[in-house]
């Protein structure tokens, strides 16, 4: 299953597809979420739905975010699942890194999360961590770290704490830039491993096409990844991300990242900026604190809101500016 957020009706070979009004029926609900989140916001809010909707048809599902590959059958995850607590996470990493990298690593973990949320394994065990999950990501999956918030993935780590789920602790399960210092990879007569294991799953989280090959800001923009300065086990990762990127071009990557992301604008044709979706969202939170329907984004100026949020972005009489809010309701 394939989730479309936006464009026409396409196909993918293999799969069915899925898109947002098949998970939320109510279409005023739905046009706030498109209009309170920008595109990676509005992508990652949905994954707790999508897993629900397909614990409907399968006993056992896994969430993959499009940046990733599988290698390899995941059987070690389907396992866990089967004999375990019905959810499965994956850790950003297993090991901790030496002192001289702690900034690095430790510190885009604590700002990001300790799990990463490109993969999650669910049962209908499960349904109350994703009923929880959807409830913090219905108006919650935002960008802003300085408020503790990082879209769907940063109150995961909550889940450690309030369900019984468990951790795969597994090298081979999504490798990204943020644990390849721990994992070295290198091919063997055409199978990908992760030390002695094989490669299982691949997060090329940060990669795209660059000229000719993979340009991948993490290791190469980054002095501070330790393993930017391995030139052999760098030699790999290139082989990998390079081969990724071959198959984005060959799938139509260079056409489809041209084409506008379907909710930029709002129905007038006037660009949504993120400050005028943050003032929204400040309004729609504000609605049903109140217990009111929040009101529809063709109801308000978005052109005020985006004024106003900048304002009290600065914090300049915030008292008197969310006063004007209600002032919305009436333009």
């Amino acid at each position: 299953m394939v989730l479309l957020l936006d464009g026409p009706d396409d196909t993918v070979d293999g799969a069915e597809i899925a898109r947002p009004e098949h998970l939320v029926a109510d279409p005023h609900e739905l046009a706030i979420m498109q209009s309170i989140y920008k595109p990676i916001e509005y992508a990652t809010a949905f994954k707790a739905l999508l897993l629900k909707s397909e614990l409907e048809k399968s006993d056992i599902v896994f969430f993959l975010d499009p940046d990733m590959r599988l290698f390899q059958p995941m059987s070690e995850a389907i396992e866990l699942l089967r004999n375990g607590t019905g959810t499965v996470l994956t850790p950003h990493r297993l090991t901790p890194p030496a002192y001289k990298d702690r900034h690095f690593y430790e510190f885009t973990f604590k700002t990001y999360g300790i799990i990463n949320t490109g993969f999650v394994g669910a049962t209908r065990a499960s349904l109350p961590v994703l009923d929880w999950w959807h409830s913090r990501l219905k108006r919650n999956c935002i960008d802003d770290l300085r408020g503790s918030e990082w879209v769907d993935q940063r109150v995961m780590d909550l889940a450690l704490q309030y369900f019984d789920v468990d951790v795969l602790k597994s090298h081979a399960y999504n490798v990204g830039w943020w644990n390849l210092e721990e994992r070295p990879l290198h091919r063997e007569d055409g199978v990908w491993y992760v030390g002695d294991a094989p490669l299982v799953l691949m997060h090329y989280s940060g990669v795209r096409p660059r000229g000719a090959r993979a340009s991948s800001p993490q290791l190469t923009h980054s002095p501070a990844n330790p393993i930017a300065n391995d030139a052999a086990h760098l030699a790999e990762i290139r082989l990998l991300e390079d081969t990724y990127v071959e198959d984005l071009r060959a799938a139509g990557y260079d056409d489809y990242s041209t084409v506008e992301y379907g909710f930029l604008r709002t129905p007038g044709g006037r660009e949504l900026s993120n400050a005028a979706r943050r003032g929204y969202r400040r309004l729609v939170l504000e609605a049903e604190e109140q217990g009111k329907i929040p009101p529809s984004p063709d109801e308000i100026s978005w052109s005020l809101l985006a004024r106003i949020e900048r304002r009290l972005r600065l914090m300049e009489s915030p008292r008197s500016l969310v006063r004007d809010y209600r002032v919305l309701r009436k333009r």
